[in-house]
């Protein structure tokens, strides 16, 4: 029963992983060539990114590339504890202190990743054309990208809000004044503010990105997320039905739910269908069977089949549960006692 043990220890992995890049990003010398400053704008969870405005940052009273380099990085100052952000996302919308880790490198958040590297294209397209016609007037998104180590490595900062180029409510942290010909710089006046927390941020070492998040409404609202997910379970469910575990119909049941389940679940559930475990079961039905031969009553799995053996979703939000958890890897046979089966995903102890 090796399965909880892995999955403690990836997570561990990742955490360890993370605060090593903190670590690293406090230290870092970052080239101040190379800071750039871009605004878009974004409809709340699109799927696309308009066209960016990338901002050559020129100093007048104030070096605006260190206050801006300071400006991010206090924000790391914050942090207080690291989770994985998929399995204790509710961490990370509770608690200011706390951000989210996620590895976009893992296969599961394949969609995740490409989402998000539309968004670092769009600054790359906006770099390589500086005379790029975009309108800036309802701006959303600020993105502030730091680079260091021989430009290999890149932090990407990234903040949503209404305020980026709108009137300031107060001027603590300066104001912008962005010129005609892509430069920009700070001064001390009241018209403009510069926000100066940044939701989420994207880091690209050497080709793998990893993302760490401060604010998890607005990551989402920008990453396009929950619709990732929904997009990977759905896919998954579909690939459930090639593999004869369960037929078109019910699928097309479970696909009109999927917008309910958490992102703890729908993350497991991607992961279980990918691994393929489920190809070694003859049926659902004869593998619900199995596990309830070593459960007490209280614990028996009870999801519905018809009399041809067919697994059959009522639409019930218990229905959905069972039938989730079940697949997940939920149910683990003991490597020393095949008898002995029992639920490790957390959410029942059998």
């Amino acid at each position: 029963m090796n399965t909880k043990l892995e999955e403690q220890r990836s997570s561990f992995d990742l955490l360890e992983k993370a605060q090593s890049y903190l670590s690293e990003i406090a230290d870092a010398d970052f080239d101040k060539s190379t800071v750039r400053h871009f605004v878009l704008t974004h409809k709340s969870r699109a799927a696309s990114y308009k066209d960016a405005k990338s901002f050559i940052l020129k100093d007048k009273t104030i070096d605006t590339v260190e206050h801006l380099t300071k400006l991010v990085l206090r924000n790391f100052s914050s942090v207080n504890k690291l989770v994985n952000a998929i399995e204790n996302d509710g961490s990370v919308r509770l608690n200011d202190d706390v951000w989210g880790v996620i590895d976009l490198e893992e296969a599961s958040n394949a969609t995740l990743k490409q989402q998000l590297k539309k968004l670092v294209d769009v600054t790359k397209k906006a770099e390589d054309n500086p005379n790029l016609d975009v309108d800036t007037s309802s701006a959303n998104i600020g993105i502030v990208r730091l680079s260091y180590c021989n430009d290999n490595n890149h932090l990407y900062a990234v903040q949503r809000t209404s305020s980026v180029g709108k009137t300031a409510i107060d001027s603590d942290n300066g104001s912008w004044f962005r010129g005609s010909k892509n430069e920009a710089y700070i001064v001390k006046d009241t018209r403009y503010q510069i926000n100066p927390i940044y939701d989420f941020f994207i880091l690209n070492r050497d080709g793998e990105f990893t993302l760490l998040i401060r604010n998890f409404a607005p990551f989402e609202n920008t990453a396009n997320f929950a619709e990732a997910q929904d997009y990977n379970v759905k896919k998954g469910f579909r690939e459930l039905v090639e593999d004869k575990l369960i037929n078109d119909t019910q699928r097309a049941k479970l696909d009109s739910q999927v917008s309910s389940m958490g992102v703890r679940e729908k993350s497991h559930l991607i992961k279980a269908i990918a691994t393929k475990q489920h190809l070694s079961w003859s049926s659902l039905k004869e593998q619900q069977d199995i596990a309830n031969k070593s459960l007490p009553s209280e614990h028996q799995w009870n999801m519905q089949f018809n009399d041809s053996g067919e697994y059959v979703f009522d639409g019930t939000s218990e229905s959905l549960s069972q039938f989730v958890k079940f697949i997940s890897h939920t149910i683990v046979i003991s490597a020393s006692d095949e008898s002995y089966v029992r639920d490790i995903s957390g959410w029942v102890e059998a």
